[in-house]
């Protein structure tokens, strides 16, 4: 009796260490969410207050097509006054040695370089980031909104009424793909020679031909996988409605933004084997997001309160109009190859990290005022090497979702019991 009592007695003695540590571990992980969650606004607050925010008009159309597909497309957002602007902006902060290369990843991972925008600093670097800023920001309050077609998150997530885990982050990242004309890919495929943005041949991100000469990007072949024979590039009849909207102001939009068409290359891509792939800035596959709660969700919150990345191309315009997104069917894997063109694969197993479970692969031209927007969490895409000396890539990245107070904090971790993956995703 006396051995019971004393086991007894030393297990209770372990007991509030246990639990303290318990309590430890959970006040960690909820110190992370909450911190997360004031980094956030509402819809509506993120999309009003500054004198030269702009909403970007998104159609019930292009919501629904979002909703289905897990992206959508939207050209002619800025406009060229505004898109010049931005550019020149980009140009003085580079300047200013202002982007640096990511702490995130390795260069062999992601090679571009960066640095992070909020209202505040970009009111400070001008006019014309902080119009992109304040579009990018007035997004989600058009997937909420009950006057037009509410967001009830991605279909098949089985998460319902989303309208309250559309957090908007306070900050958004730009990031420039800079080139010089001495870039070659070394024969296992890693990249040598990456210059930041001030070390780019043409001086600054946002750069272009001297003497204020505007030079356009070599514009590639966007009919065909590379390694296909040249075809001639499909023609595509432009829609000329325009997207349902709401208010704009002042010249930040660029008269009606317009959906992309997506059109069937008619082939199969060809794999490219890293020996062959230039060299030059890039991001090989990855998510943005998490997927299901575990591990990395716990401890990297911000992360995986992604539901939505919106990214807006501050690029020179390649053309007029601009071209249409590609999609081709993917074998084993397979990947196009075009300059700096962001790589959506369709279809790809949750565990895929390259690709090569993918069912088709889509193709999007980083265009000028163009304005992609994806589900972060299950859709996973590449930014192929950007190959362009005269014009750097650069791009304006905002993260939609999650709670932004304590109130939508708690409906929001009640949900995270129920996931389901989007339809366009194959579950193997």
């Amino acid at each position: 009796m006396k051995g019971k009592l004393d086991l007894l007695l030393r297990s209770l003695e372990r007991v509030p260490w246990q639990l303290s540590g318990a309590v430890g571990f959970v006040s960690l992980i909820g110190v992370g969410f909450a911190a997360e969650t004031s980094n956030r606004d509402a819809p509506a607050d993120a999309a009003a207050g500054a004198p030269l925010s702009v909403s970007t008009s998104l159609s019930a159309g292009s919501i629904e097509r979002l909703r289905t597909s897990g992206f959508v497309v939207i050209d002619h957002t800025l406009s060229d006054h505004t898109l010049a602007t931005a550019r020149a902006e980009c140009a003085a902060l580079s300047a200013r040695s202002a982007f640096e290369p990511t702490e995130q990843h390795s260069a062999a991972v992601r090679s571009d370089s960066i640095m992070w925008l909020d209202s505040e600093s970009a009111i400070t670097n001008g006019t014309g980031l902080s119009a992109a800023l304040q579009g990018l920001r007035g997004i989600a309050v058009h997937l909420a909104s009950s006057e037009r077609a509410t967001w009830h998150g991605f279909a098949g997530r089985c998460s319902g009424h989303e309208e309250l885990s559309l957090g908007v982050t306070r900050a958004a990242q730009l990031a420039c793909y800079s080139v010089r004309r001495d870039e070659r890919a070394t024969a296992d495929g890693r990249i040598r020679g990456v210059g930041s943005c001030e070390d780019s041949m043409e001086g600054e991100c946002g750069g272009g031909a001297p003497d204020g000469q505007a030079v356009r990007p070599e514009q590639p072949d966007l009919s065909r996988p590379r390694g296909q024979a040249t075809a001639e590039r499909p023609t595509v009849e432009r829609p000329t409605a325009e997207l349902e909207g709401g208010p704009r102001t002042g010249d930040a939009l660029r008269g009606a933004p317009l959906d992309v068409p997506i059109v069937d290359c008619g082939a199969i891509a060809v794999v490219t084997p890293p020996s062959e792939q230039p060299g030059g800035p890039r991001y090989v596959p990855h998510r943005d997001g998490i997927a299901s709660l575990g591990p990395q969700g716990l401890f990297l919150p911000g992360i995986f309160m992604r539901e939505l990345t919106a990214v807006l191309y501050l690029n020179e315009p390649l053309e007029s109009p601009p071209p249409p997104v590609v999609t081709c069917r993917a074998e084993r894997g397979a990947r196009l190859a075009a300059a700096g063109s962001l790589l959506i694969y369709v279809g790809t197993d949750a565990g895929d990290t390259t690709g090569v479970t993918a069912s088709s692969v889509v193709e999007i031209a980083p265009v000028g005022g163009r304005l992609v927007l994806f589900d972060s969490r299950t859709i996973l895409h590449e930014v192929t090497p950007h190959t362009n000396p005269h014009a750097d890539r650069i791009a304006l990245t905002l993260w939609i979702g999650g709670p932004h107070n304590l109130t939508t904090l708690l409906q929001w971790i009640g949900r995270l019991a129920v996931s389901c993956r989007p339809a366009w995703a194959s579950g193997r």
